[in-house]
């Protein structure tokens, strides 16, 4: 077994309490302090919550990639916020929304874990979504198709609108945002 990051549990509970961290098996994890090196967690993906001894979890304290959230009937696209402080994982001080809106329960929500383990519908699933239901959906991690301005669904890259998408899904990109094409077609092989 890999040794443990933390040798004290005040030391684990300062960094852990109240974060996202990814797992080996579970995924991301919600991370409360519970008593000691008792930890509650609750996984992203399924809302399981179980009280574990953390050193037994299979942190990994990689860096997470964030990118847009299907967030009911809208996205928001997330980055991180430079602060310094002493968590490992995301946290409240450290993800914010670049575009659009989070709510505040956003690190115990599904959409974050499927964000963190790059799980997004397909462009054809997004673009049905989007014409009949008017809403914003996201295809990619860093690209959303978005059909609540009316007729033309807009597409979105990183939070900006740099074009839109044809019944036929191809892509029409302002010539601004011209230099995209090759990440678009990238996002949907």
């Amino acid at each position: 077994m890999k040794e443990f990051r933390y040798n004290r549990s005040q030391d684990a509970s300062m960094q852990l309490d109240h974060t996202v961290m990814m797992t080996e098996a579970r995924g991301p994890i919600y991370i409360r302090n519970h008593d000691d090196w008792q930890f509650q967690i609750q996984e992203l993906l399924t809302y399981d919550i179980d009280v574990v001894d953390i050193r037994e979890v299979g942190l990994t304290f990689e860096p997470m990639m964030l990118g847009y959230i299907n967030y009911g009937h809208k996205v928001a696209y997330l980055g991180r916020q430079p602060r310094r402080m002493w968590k490992a994982g995301l946290s409240y001080d450290n993800v914010k929304a670049i575009s659009g809106y989070i709510e505040d329960e956003l690190l115990t929500q599904p959409s974050l874990g499927k964000c963190l383990i790059n799980d997004y519908p397909t462009l054809e699933e997004a673009y049905a979504s989007c014409s009949a239901n008017n809403v914003a959906v996201a295809f990619n991690r860093d690209i959303a198709l978005n059909g609540l301005s009316g007729d033309l669904i807009d597409i979105e890259y990183k939070g900006m609108q740099i074009g839109h998408l044809t019944e036929d899904l191809d892509f029409l990109i302002n010539d601004k945002y011209e230099y995209l094409t090759e990440v678009l077609m990238e996002a949907i092989r």
